[in-house]
């Protein structure tokens, strides 16, 4: 009897635990919005920049001049967006928020914001300037301060940028003296390079995993550009260089490496990405095809792009067109929020 009650209450026990185990756990995320950030032409040729939020459009330029929409986040129910804008004499490198603008270079200024990054109230921005003559100079704002990535004379741009605790990354390339671009990424403004100069190489997109760091970019291999990422400084190829081929964009999931780009083709580009290296293609190569930028949720690819005179958000290869096509758009950008 001793024995039959002890077993009892042992059980009543390890129910309670578990149910309190249960109503401990995180409720399961699910996708909430997906941003998208890009441009679009008007009727009178010149681009309007522009991002979605589900698919319905807002403009950020009236469409007197050229702009575009190069990069897209949402914190704390905030839209901030990355890119530039014609003055009618420079391009003026800006951000904007909720849909007003900030401009980060003053009038006299050649400017272009790449990409956009934010870690509480700090706006993080990075892209290049050109203060005199026609040489691009790497650089990144911090709340609309400027950070020179570079002092040499050589022509550089920083294409990405990214906030992981404490540590500000940034990759780009610069020129050595012979004119060559070199790949190489910045951490706290110190640089590593990724290429040695022989061939041009440049980076598009930077991830970040425990102390592991990877970026993706591609290298002149002597008649055709390869795409690749490197993993701590070693690389790995994902195009044979039998063609010409980009990546955009990189990002890890678990174990797991997605990489986006587009190969060009005899007439016509082809978009697509890798997963752990094994090619997947998003378009046919038909019409002309880009693939810009990449998220992975649970199981679910996003990417964006374009595919002839339409831009695109494809969800496992599900496409969804964000205009008719009578004006040509291109999405360059892809922000997911969660419940």
């Amino acid at each position: 009897m001793k024995k039959t009650i002890a077993l009892s209450i042992l059980i009543l026990f390890c129910v309670s635990c578990s149910k309190d185990d249960d109503t401990s756990l995180p409720a399961e995320q699910t996708v909430k919005d997906v941003y998208t950030c890009g441009y679009e032409y008007n009727g009178s040729s010149k681009t309007v920049a522009k991002y979605w939020k589900n698919g319905v459009s807002t403009n950020l330029s009236d469409g007197s001049q050229n702009a575009q929409a190069r990069s897209i986040k949402v914190a704390n129910n905030d839209v901030y967006v990355a890119g530039f804008e014609f003055n009618g004499t420079k391009d003026v490198a800006k951000y904007w928020k909720n849909g007003v603008a900030t401009p980060l270079t003053i009038s006299t200024v050649t400017g272009f914001a790449n990409d956009i990054a934010i870690d509480g109230t700090t706006i993080y921005v990075c892209g290049h300037i050109i203060s005199s003559g026609t040489i691009y100079k790497a650089c990144y704002w911090i709340n609309g301060v400027l950070v020179n990535l570079t002092t040499s004379a050589n022509q550089s741009s920083a294409s990405k940028i990214l906030r992981v605790g404490n540590d500000v990354y940034v990759c780009g390339y610069e020129n050595n003296p012979a004119g060559i671009a070199i790949a190489k990424y910045w951490k706290n403004g110190i640089v590593t390079n990724l290429s040695n100069g022989t061939n041009p190489a440049f980076t598009e997109g930077i991830a970040i995993d425990g102390n592991d760091v990877y970026v993706a970019g591609y290298e002149w291999n002597g008649t055709r550009n390869v795409a690749k990422y490197w993993k701590n400084g070693f690389p790995t190829n994902l195009s044979d260089g039998t063609k010409n081929a980009y990546t955009t964009s990189i990002k890890i999931q678990g174990t797991d490496i997605y990489v986006s780009g587009f190969e060009n083709l005899e007439s016509n580009s082809q978009a697509l990405y890798w997963k752990n290296g094994e090619r997947f293609n998003i378009t046919n190569g038909t019409l002309g095809g880009t693939s810009l930028d990449i998220e992975i949720f649970g199981s679910d690819i996003y990417i964006v792009g374009r595919e002839g005179s339409r831009g695109k958000l494809w969800k496992n290869n599900i496409e969804t067109i964000f205009n008719d096509g009578i004006f040509a758009a291109e999405v360059l950008s892809l922000f997911i929020t969660t419940n």
